[in-house]
């Protein structure tokens, strides 16, 4: 399917993290607008994952069938930065959430108007393209099988109230107003919200809001300067807080280290599968990492990458107290609803509030909020859309 139930990492990676660089780690390539966001903790996704079904798909069941296929990509092309991602959060219940919140209720009543057809008997094809796909091409929108699954009517210029209801690439325009018009994706500078309002091979930069080539291997990325890295890439180094970008480099040049060995987030080296990449000092005024067992509950625990404590639980220190040389605390269960964020040293690959929960705009946490209800910010809707103060579908007309 496309623009609704976008193609590209953007949908899973804005519901899963922010939009602000690390202070001291690598962020993944692709990430879309939003601030504030957390990996929850409750169970990680790869035993719901897996290939798409034979047959026909009814459109009741076609977000869970989508979503399924398209963790499945994401869990394959980002690896490690899947892992940490989705560690604590289900990336097919929260991909499909967000997916029957973002207007598929204004879809399915578009196909019974006429406006959209859908041929659930294509959407198989849908899935396996989806399946299929190379990692190298996040930013090509569209997927003809999809499209052809799901198949607007309306030409360039004509009237919409939802994206899927324009012909082929086009996405509605609204403009605040409905209806709409559909309009071809936008070209390079031109000011966007969302990675896929964006021609072939543009993003939504996270600093200009304008579309942007994103960067390449070797490039400066992110640090709240510049744009976020190509798919497929990962933004070493860069720092929100001292406005310093970092490089872009290929996932597979990550590094995974053992018990013991010496790792760095910024630079680029991890830890094995099981292990925590932490903090454990200055040395010559460059910080020091070592790969080590996660804590135990309420134990003694360090910044790490991943967490430093079990699921559920987090290393309550902050970049001040790094700074002032305070390298340890006690694990603590992350913040649940009502209670303040956590500050966290490492960012955007840090929870910051309890599973399934989000930073809201009064810093504090909130569970995720449906449809019509109250809401601070983007982050804390499952549409990804806060307007008026309410959680509403990103692109369909109210």
């Amino acid at each position: 399917m496309k623009k609704l139930w976008l193609w590209g990492a953007p949908l899973v990676w804005a519901l899963a993290c922010g939009g602000e660089s690390d202070d001291f780690g690598p962020s993944p390539a692709g990430g879309s607008s939003g601030g504030g966001g957390s990996s929850g903790a409750g169970g990680g996704s790869s035993g719901s994952v897996g290939k798409p079904n034979s047959g026909s798909v009814p459109l009741e069941d076609a977000p869970n069938a989508y979503a399924t296929a398209y963790c499945s990509l994401f869990e394959r092309c980002e690896g490690i930065f899947y892992d940490l991602l989705f560690a604590y959060e289900d990336c097919v219940t929260v991909t499909e959430e967000r997916l029957r919140q973002g207007g598929f209720d204004a879809l399915s009543q578009a196909v019974d108007d006429g406006r959209v057809e859908y041929h659930g008997d294509l959407m198989q094809a849908c899935l396996a393209a989806v399946d299929a796909r190379g990692c190298d091409e996040v930013t090509t929108r569209g997927i003809p099988e999809c499209e052809a699954a799901v198949h607007g009517t309306a030409a360039d210029g004509e009237d919409c109230e939802l994206n899927e209801e324009c012909e082929g690439s086009l996405i509605c325009e609204t403009n605040g107003s409905c209806p709409g018009s559909c309009v071809e994706r936008y070209s390079a500078g031109d000011e966007c919200a969302l990675d896929d309002e964006c021609a072939d091979g543009l993003v939504c930069s996270n600093v200009t809001k304008h579309c942007a080539k994103p960067a390449q291997k070797g490039e400066s990325c992110e640090g709240g300067v510049d744009v976020q890295c190509e798919a497929g890439l990962f933004c070493g180094g860069a720092d929100a807080a001292q406005m310093q970008p970092g490089k872009c480099a290929p996932l597979d040049a990550i590094e995974l280290g053992g018990q013991g060995a010496v790792c760095d987030p910024g630079g680029g080296k991890l830890c094995e599968s099981g292990l925590s990449c932490v903090l454990t000092g200055i040395d010559g005024g460059a910080l020091t990492w070592e790969c080590r067992t996660p804590s135990v509950a309420d134990g003694t625990c360090g910044v790490g990458l991943p967490e430093d404590c079990v699921d559920g639980q987090y290393c309550p220190l902050t970049s001040a107290d790094v700074v002032l040389g305070m390298f340890t605390a006690k694990c603590t269960p992350l913040p649940a609803a009502g209670e303040a964020c956590a500050m966290r040293p490492l960012g955007t690959l840090m929870p910051t509030c309890a599973p399934y929960a989000r930073c809201g705009g009064d810093g504090k946490c909130i569970d995720f909020r449906d449809l019509g209800e109250s809401c601070t910010n983007d982050d804390v809707c499952y549409s990804g859309h806060c307007a008026a103060g309410a959680c509403e579908p990103a692109h369909a007309c109210q």
